[in-house]
């Protein structure tokens, strides 16, 4: 699919072929944390170019990420992370700024982080304390970033059960010395959990954990708003991976989801 002709203005008219940049913002799970590790120990390494919303190693076809997928509509996309490092490394990061550890506070000054990057480059909180801290980090990128799409990934389903932990005492040890973070759990069916998609320390995820999650955000962002996608699976990735409707080729907003006519724009070469 061809890029827009000119540069779009208008939100409700980016078409995935537009998007010259990917940025984030977050924690460990940005990070990657354990996403590659093949033991406990390795978790604490940082895989970001495995990250599902900001990760670029490898292609299409070896890795699902979200940026390996807008590289087949842009192949002169920059932004995402590479390699393993932290977020102080130019060459591994890029404009991931995700920092193991952060909260929901540390979101307005890794905005700015992101913010200084793109010009040196050409507690405990209750929940309206968290949304604040987030409209500020948005509002920060807002201000600062023109035509821009920022894309909010929600909690996953979280939940107390240690079933994760089944087999794995390290990992119970673990979970017992660190009660204030909840492991994420994905129930199945047959109310197993799928642990390959889980680094060693049951809570980050694991390669294919990223893979799989990158499959369905995709999905989801190119579902019209009131039609989307809630619920996933964490067993098998979204596949075919899911492509613009050729009646409403855009990333869709709440605007062209409701008449995307209005927003219809010409293709470049046409």
């Amino acid at each position: 699919m061809r890029p827009s002709k000119t540069v779009p203005t208008n939100v409700n008219s980016v078409r995935p072929a537009d998007i010259k940049l990917v940025m984030a913002l977050g924690d460990s799970l940005t990070a990657a944390n354990g996403a590659g590790a093949e033991d406990a120990v390795a978790v604490f390494l940082q895989y970001r170019g495995l990250a599902f919303q900001a990760g670029g190693d490898g292609t299409l076809d070896n890795h699902i990420t979200i940026p390996n997928i807008l590289k087949k509509y842009n192949p002169k996309l920059f932004g995402y992370s590479v390699g393993i490092g932290s977020p102080n490394v130019w060459e591994i990061s890029y404009l991931n700024v995700a920092v193991p550890g952060a909260i929901a506070a540390d979101l307005p000054g890794q905005a700015r982080t992101l913010v200084s990057l793109l010009h040196n480059h050409p507690e405990t909180l209750q929940p309206s304390e968290c949304v604040q801290h987030i409209q500020d980090a948005i509002q920060i990128i807002y201000d600062n970033v023109p035509r821009v799409i920022v894309s909010v990934t929600a909690m996953l389903q979280l939940e107390i059960l240690r079933q994760s932990d089944k087999g794995r005492p390290w990992c119970k040890d673990l979970h017992k010395c660190a009660r204030h973070r909840t492991p994420i759990i994905h129930q199945f069916q047959d109310g197993q959990v799928n642990r390959e998609f889980f680094a060693p320390d049951c809570f980050h995820f694991s390669q294919w954990g990223h893979a799989l999650v990158s499959s369905w955000l995709w999905k989801n962002i190119l579902e019209p708003v009131g039609a989307k996608t809630t619920k996933g699976s964490a067993d098998e990735p979204s596949l075919p991976l899911a492509c613009p409707d050729p009646a409403c080729p855009f990333i869709r907003t709440n605007a062209n989801s409701k008449d995307c006519s209005e927003y219809l724009t010409p293709t470049a070469g046409n």
